[in-house]
């Protein structure tokens, strides 16, 4: 404010120093706001964090730490087209389109959430699409991080065409990757997947988050993350479901 007032004064009259002088200080505002938000470690997972651990878990077997988790963490979020979207709390029919389609669902129907993968793009060489899960009330923090460890599960075995390294599911994600590239790994092109195989997808992988998450979560804990709460962007939308119907939650978004 001392700089400010008397440098002011003197550079009143000449608008290519105030200029100057503007974006100058504005670049250093900013490169120091990065610098402190990039120097701040957090406990708690958020997607960015989570998917730098999972992604080591799924084709290292190692989780890495809170310091080189927070330092491989994407600060500056950016919007391309492709890729896949995971959006947790969906609405019910944005998963389920009639009641027959539970029963292409190999959950257990006491299970906590249910999953769809929608591909919007399947033939070419980076497919893009939609996750989208539904989220039971009692939805708990353990639960959402076994959602989206199945979530990059599904990932991975869409975007990878060979696991260069051993990892704790080898034998699992090997029969997934390929089923997805199945008949395409020689041609190099991508076979487009059908409704079908998508839901194959997801019943494959869920098995394999099931055997998984307890080693992932003791792994998790055993570096230092809280694993109490997660900082996931969860949308508010909960539903019951049984065999007999569905039922939304009164207490939700409806």
């Amino acid at each position: 404010l001392i700089v400010g007032t008397i440098i002011t004064p003197m550079i009143g009259d000449n608008q290519m120093i105030i200029w100057t002088l503007f974006l100058t200080f504005t670049c250093c505002h900013l490169m120091a706001n990065y610098m402190a938000v990039a120097v701040v470690r957090m406990d708690r997972l958020n997607f960015a964090r989570f998917h730098v651990a999972a992604q080591d878990f799924l084709t290292c077997g190692s989780i890495p730490g809170i310091l080189s988790t927070n330092r491989r963490e994407p600060l500056l979020m950016l919007l391309l087209p492709g890729g896949l979207h995971l959006q947790l709390g969906a609405q019910f029919r944005s998963v389920i389109d009639s009641a027959s389609d539970l029963d292409g669902f190999i959950f257990d129907l006491d299970e906590r959430y249910l999953m769809r993968l929608v591909l919007t793009s399947g033939s070419s060489s980076q497919r893009s699409g939609v996750i989208s899960v539904v989220l039971h009330p009692d939805i708990t923090p353990a639960d959402l991080i076994r959602v989206t460890l199945h979530a990059e599960i599904v990932k991975l075995c869409l975007t990878t065409r060979k696991l260069e390294i051993a990892s704790p599911c080898q034998k699992d994600m090997t029969s997934l990757i390929d089923f997805v590239f199945q008949d395409s790994r020689d041609s190099g092109s991508v076979r487009k997947l059908s409704k079908a195989d998508c839901q194959q997808i997801v019943n494959m992988s869920y098995r394999c988050a099931q055997r998984l998450f307890p080693e992932f979560a003791v792994g998790l804990q055993a570096k230092g993350w809280l694993t109490d709460a997660v900082q996931f962007n969860v949308d508010e939308w909960r539903c019951i479901w049984d065999k007999q119907g569905v039922d939304g939650d009164p207490t939700k978004k409806q």
